[in-house]
């Protein structure tokens, strides 16, 4: 979904606002409303493609439909789409769909950014393979414990741990994120079922 290809706009560029953020605290309560994702990344503001397209949205329907089923949804989480996350050194980004406790939660309605441990970007194949590799790395020094990467076109998510702690899902293998949301683990193919 998130396309990584990403335009660089300078803070003095042009930007649907009332007024362009000039600082972090500014960007998190900032809200364009022309449809797009932006990221807070070293001072800048990049512009990222147009939020979760309707072709992305049985994926996220499906995960949302097995996180329901889990003890950590009746215990009040959340798996939202497309939060503004605090990560290192005062960046920003927007996670296409990321896991926020109760307690996160509660965090978050009095001004906080805090961090999920499990976080999900949809990619697309104009993404810049560098890019979203910075971005994992990123997540996971923020303090991100599991993070999937998945691939629509090829109907094949990336599971990562760690930077360099990787399984690769695709048709019956299980996609896990169990180590952070018990309960959380279907088979590849299962996240990309159509109605």
């Amino acid at each position: 979904m998130t396309s990584i290809t990403q335009t660089f706009v300078h803070p003095s560029s042009k930007i649907p606002s009332v007024r362009k953020p000039k600082t972090v605290e500014e960007f998190l309560a900032w809200k364009p409303r022309d449809g797009f994702k932006y990221e807070w990344v070293n001072g800048n503001i990049l512009k990222l493609t147009k939020m979760i397209t309707p072709e992305q949205f049985h994926i996220v329907k499906n995960l949302t439909r097995l996180f329901s089923t889990t003890d950590s949804y009746k215990t009040g989480a959340e798996l939202m789409p497309e939060v503004k996350t605090l990560t290192i050194n005062e960046q920003v980004r927007v996670p296409d769909i990321a896991y926020f406790t109760a307690q996160q939660q509660v965090e978050m309605a009095n001004g906080g950014a805090p961090v999920p441990l499990f976080a999900i970007e949809i990619i697309s194949p104009n993404d810049i393979l560098e890019k979203v590799d910075l971005k994992l790395e990123e997540y996971f020094k923020a303090g991100v414990q599991v993070l999937w990467h998945i691939l629509p076109t090829l109907e094949k998510v990336y599971i990562y741990t760690s930077p360099l702690q990787v399984t690769v899902c695709k048709d019956t293998i299980m996609c896990s994120a169990e180590s952070v949301i018990p309960g959380f683990s279907l088979a590849a193919k299962a996240i990309f079922k159509k109605p």
